[in-house]
């Protein structure tokens, strides 16, 4: 039997053009690497406007990648420390005269492997975070300065792809702190006990001046150079799906308070070509609720596989919802064999 795939695509001109020429979205090349377990740079270095001028990394698009071990017995990060000196921040002479405030711009990737992680479980990886921001030596006295902004905690496979990404905040203060932004998943998404690497919030919780709502995955703060795609390895499933419902209600959405994130997300389902494969698959109570700004949900088995499907022989109703935030649009372009709702508008049934 010849392989079907079958897909929804919600995106731009822009996108498209970036696949058709070929071009990569998930690889990005480095100005320079250096490896912080290496006998160079495992006693620590210093980063300083003295001496590396007013940017340290070539460019948002090319920053120098700082590379770190992990020690699975003691869940340390191995590798020297980076001192931030006092001159990260500094005055110079104002064309108005007087002074104002500038500082050093650090475009930097601290990388760990996956290899050396017992696991990407959520907690494995909130440790790593942990670990590496302790690496970070803010001078006492410096503070907070826009050009900090720009740096990043990943997690990469031997291949060099981007299983986590995480993106790096200092308060005025310059304590620290890390949230996730993107990456490759590749187990199932679904909120049920199986989940250990999702970021599903269980209870409401507060995020800046914002509340994440229960039972919700907030992804609206993606990387876009690396993007948010879920693509589990479906060879040991039973029901071969990327995304799965549960008895819980799933949200995954863009949307935060008052803000909306041009994001996207990418859902893979791959099987052999006698293999039944769903992007979305939900036969359970709880709501499966998808929203981004741009979505493409791909599956690739036989001809019965299908990009979303929703029901079951209960007598209760299993319900997909799959919203774009892009333009405003009805976020359904697809059939499916069961209760797929078009967002915005009333289930009939």
């Amino acid at each position: 039997m010849s392989k079907s795939k079958k897909s929804l695509v919600k995106s731009q001109l822009a996108l498209a053009i970036a696949v058709a020429l070929g071009c990569s979205l998930m690889s990005v090349a480095s100005a320079a690497t250096y490896d912080m377990t290496s006998s160079e740079y495992s006693g620590g270095i210093t980063w300083s406007h003295a001496v590396n001028g007013d940017q340290i990394g070539k460019s948002y698009q090319e920053p120098d990648n700082y590379v770190f071990g992990y020690d699975k017995a003691t869940g340390q990060v191995l590798g020297g420390d980076i001192t931030m000196a006092a001159d990260m921040r500094y005055e110079e002479p104002s064309y108005w005269g007087g002074t104002s405030v500038s500082g050093v711009t650090i475009y930097a990737n601290f990388d760990v492997k996956a290899s050396d992680l017992p696991d990407c479980s959520l907690e494995t990886v909130k440790k790593v975070s942990a670990g590496i921001l302790k690496k970070l030596k803010p001078a006492e006295g410096l503070t907070h300065y826009y050009g900090f902004d720009y740096m990043s905690i990943r997690i990469l496979d031997d291949d060099g792809n981007v299983l986590r990404v995480g993106n790096v905040k200092f308060t005025d203060d310059m304590s620290s702190t890390s949230y996730l932004t993107g990456g490759t998943y590749k187990t199932v998404l679904s909120n049920d006990s199986n989940n250990k690497e999702y970021d599903i919030k269980q209870v409401d919780t507060a995020q800046g001046y914002s509340t994440i709502p229960a039972n919700t995955w907030y992804v609206g703060e993606t990387d876009s150079r690396y993007g948010l795609t879920v693509a589990p390895d479906l060879s040991k499933e039973t029901v071969k799906a990327a995304v799965r419902g549960a008895e819980k209600d799933l949200y995954v959405t863009n949307v935060l308070g008052s803000s909306t994130w041009n994001s996207k997300m990418t859902i893979k389902a791959e099987g052999k070509n006698t293999d039944r494969v769903y992007g979305v698959y939900n036969d359970k109570k709880g709501l499966v609720h998808l929203k981004d700004a741009q979505i493409t949900i791909t599956a690739d088995g036989n001809e019965q596989s299908n990009a979303a499907y929703a029901g079951n022989n209960a007598d209760y109703t299993s319900k997909v919802i799959l919203e774009s935030t892009a333009d405003g649009s009805v976020g359904v372009a697809l059939k499916a064999n069961g209760n797929v709702l078009e967002a915005g508008k009333k289930n009939t049934d």
